[in-house]
C-alpha cells in the first residue's frame, strides 16, 4: 500500500470515527467466515458500521477524536463497530453473539461524551432497555398521572348520572 492509499484509508476511518457516537472493539480471531458474515448481518440490522481495521491505521485515525481513549486496545486482530444510533442495541447484539460464539471477544467500548467501557461494562450496557423501550416507558410514566386526574375529574359526573338513573327507576316503579 502506497502513501496515498494509506492517507485515504486514514481519512476515511477518521470520518467514520468522528461521525460515530459510540464505538465497540472486538477481537474476532477464531470466527469462521460464515460466523463473521452472520455477525455483520446482525449488526447491519441495528445500523452499525462494522469493519476490520489495521491497528496502525486506526491509531492514526483516532488522533484528536473523542474515541482516542481506545488507542491502547488496538492490539491483535481488531474490528470496530461504530454507530450513531442506540449503543445498547449494539452491545446486545455483540454480547448475544459472543455467548453463542466463544471466539468473539469484546475488548472495550466508548460512548458519546468519552465514557470508556470495559468488556464487563459493555455486557451491563447490553442489559439496559433500548432507546425505543425507554421512550415508551417515559411516555407511560407521563400519561399515568394525567389518566388518573381525568378519572378523578369524571367520577362526580358518573355518580350524578347513576343517581339520576336510580331516581328515574324508583319513579317508574312507584307509578
Amino acid at each position: 500500500m502506497n502513501r496515498t492509499e494509506t492517507q485515504e484509508q486514514v481519512s476515511d476511518l477518521r470520518a467514520r470515527f468522528e461521525a460515530a457516537k459510540s464505538c465497540f472493539l472486538v477481537d474476532f480471531k477464531g470466527l469462521t467466515v460464515t460466523q463473521d458474515t452472520e455477525l455483520r448481518n446482525k449488526l447491519r440490522d441495528v445500523s452499525v458500521d462494522y469493519r476490520v481495521v489495521k491497528n496502525r491505521l486506526a491509531k492514526l485515525a483516532l488522533e484528536d477524536t473523542d474515541l482516542a481513549l481506545l488507542d491502547d486496545h488496538f492490539v491483535g486482530p481488531t474490528a470496530v463497530a461504530l454507530t450513531a444510533e442506540d449503543p445498547a442495541a449494539v452491545a446486545k447484539v455483540l454480547v448475544d453473539f459472543a455467548k453463542d460464539h466463544k471466539a468473539l471477544e469484546i475488548k472495550a467500548g466508548v460512548l458519546e461524551g468519552g465514557t470508556t467501557l470495559t468488556s464487563e461494562q459493555v455486557k451491563a450496557l447490553s442489559e439496559l432497555p433500548s432507546l425505543p423501550q425507554l421512550h415508551a416507558q417515559l411516555v407511560g410514566l407521563l400519561q399515568g398521572p394525567a389518566r388518573q386526574l381525568a378519572t378523578v375529574l369524571a367520577e362526580p359526573g358518573r355518580q350524578l348520572a347513576r343517581l339520576l338513573d336510580a331516581r328515574r327507576k324508583s319513579l317508574e316503579e312507584s307509578v
